[in-house]
């Protein structure tokens, strides 16, 4: 993102934390190993021992979480990422909101992190931007290793992806799905709600805000 340094920075709302963390991040020389805070770290452990290939992420936002997986996943050869980059209100705490500037701003500097991966882990990439919903038709059933929930603003949100997006999720793949902690936004309960009567292979699990799990055969199948 060769404009950021002109970027207007007293016309963002994103908070100083958020900004703080795009602009440290956003260096060519950055490490993305250990990079403690970035979402995605509860699942990598699982996507290295099965060797998953395929994967997609819901929330794109500045690319933590895409960057992280990358460069700590080398059995992945395919990651597509989505994103609309619209203006938003978060009903999870800290209840952040977007507005249309700072939206452009993520954008760019999503852009920006990208340029800056290794060419061989840029080309593993796949950026759609667009409705998380809407983009899930592009993709055939069972076409990915593992899934990454991370776009849900609410409750409804939340569901609808599962809905839309577990069919697409092969038999032994992966879910994860991120703010499904004590954080009084009830995601884990539409995970409950949601699993209800669907198999799995081994335990629903949780960690550092995340609940993962195997997708299992149903009995029908």
């Amino acid at each position: 993102m060769s404009t950021m340094e002109k970027f207007d920075y007293k016309k963002l709302t994103i908070g100083k934390i958020m900004l703080g963390d795009i602009v440290a991040w956003g260096k060519k020389d950055i490490n993305w190993i250990d990079k403690k805070f970035a979402a995605c770290q509860s699942v990598i452990q699982v996507i290295n021992l099965m060797g998953f290939k395929r994967g997609v992420e819901l929330g794109t936002s500045w690319g933590a979480s895409a960057c992280t997986l990358l460069d700590n996943s080398p059995s992945i050869e395919e990651l597509y990422t989505i994103d609309s980059y619209l203006p938003y209100v978060d009903e999870v705490p800290p209840y952040v909101s977007i507005t249309e500037y700072d939206a452009k701003f993520i954008k760019l500097s999503a852009q920006r992190m990208f340029m800056n991966l290794p060419e061989d882990l840029r080309n593993k990439l796949r950026i759609i931007y667009g409705d998380t919903i809407e983009t899930a038709d592009k993709f055939e059933d069972e076409y990915f290793d593992f899934i990454w929930f991370d776009a849900h603003l609410s409750q409804a949100q939340l569901k609808e992806e599962l809905e839309t997006w577990y069919p697409k999720l092969k038999i032994g793949g992966m879910a994860g799905v991120h703010d499904t902690g004590q954080n009084g936004a009830g995601m884990i309960d539409v995970v409950h709600q949601f699993m209800e009567g669907k198999h799995t292979d081994g335990h629903l699990a949780y960690f550092n805000d995340t609940s993962c799990w195997l997708k299992g055969y149903e009995e029908d199948d």
